[in-house]
């Protein structure tokens, strides 16, 4: 039978521990694409009044698509809020004789990392399906990457202002995440990759800095990458609106 007064204090526990992530929402100034602005328009609006206009190649729902980029980009900023809210906590073996005795906040932190980079592929991955539904690319369905959609775009849109920007966004900002990604999701996740990391490493004392250093940066690493998605959304927006309009 359950036990009511245990079920309300969890649950009052949970809230509290919202309540803390709310509040470093505001303290890192951390957003989700539902509060992103460019040239005073909201995304969301700007996504709407572009799509509208434009002819489609393939079936797609703008409401679902718009619900589903939501909550993404709202998983991502809580993910990152956790990150925040964990980072005074974790073990930094440099300051701990070179040990990694590892915490209970540690572990969670580098779960929510492993979660966060998840949330990002998932929001970019999106980005292609949006293109693909507009651009010819060639591509069967089940064969849509951002990647892929970006090489097999049409050419006479490759030499677009908007184009090139996402394509450098991808290649200069967005391999090393997918990277990461691939990594844990068929290899390693973030936790095996420190713990191990200090004991390979341990007579490598370059290599144990950088490791540490990768490892502190995380919340600020994610919070970039979440800003990086709506400029990343807005400029695949501005390419669909070199389309023409329906007739």
């Amino acid at each position: 039978m359950e036990d009511i007064r245990i079920i309300n204090e969890r649950y009052q526990l949970f809230l509290t521990l919202d309540k803390h992530i709310f509040d470093v929402y505001n303290e890192e100034n951390l957003k989700c694409i539902d509060e992103a602005y460019e040239n005073g328009d909201p995304l969301t609006s700007i996504f709407t009044k572009i799509i509208d206009k434009k002819n489609k190649l393939h079936k797609f729902n703008s409401v679902e698509y718009q619900l589903d980029i939501s909550f993404i980009s709202k998983d991502i900023k809580y993910l990152t809020g956790l990150l925040y809210y964990l980072h005074p906590y974790i073990n930094i073996p440099s300051k701990e004789d070179n040990t990694y005795f590892q915490t209970t906040c540690d572990k969670r932190y580098l779960v929510f990392a492993s979660l966060a980079n998840q949330c990002l592929y998932n929001f970019w991955d999106r980005v292609g399906d949006l293109l693909y539904v507009f651009f010819e690319t060639g591509l069967k369905e089940d064969s849509v990457y951002l990647s892929r959609v970006l090489n097999n775009f049409p050419e006479i849109y490759k030499v677009s202002k908007n184009y090139i920007l996402l394509k450098d966004i991808y290649d200069n900002k967005l391999k090393e995440l997918f990277n990461q990604r691939q990594q844990i999701v068929h290899y390693k996740q973030l936790g095996t990759k420190h713990y191990l990391g200090l004991q390979y490493n341990y007579s490598d004392k370059e290599k144990a800095v950088l490791l540490e250093k990768e490892k502190t940066s995380y919340p600020k690493y994610f919070k970039e990458q979440s800003e990086l998605t709506f400029k990343g959304f807005y400029i695949a927006l501005n390419l669909i609106n070199e389309l023409p309009d329906k007739i």
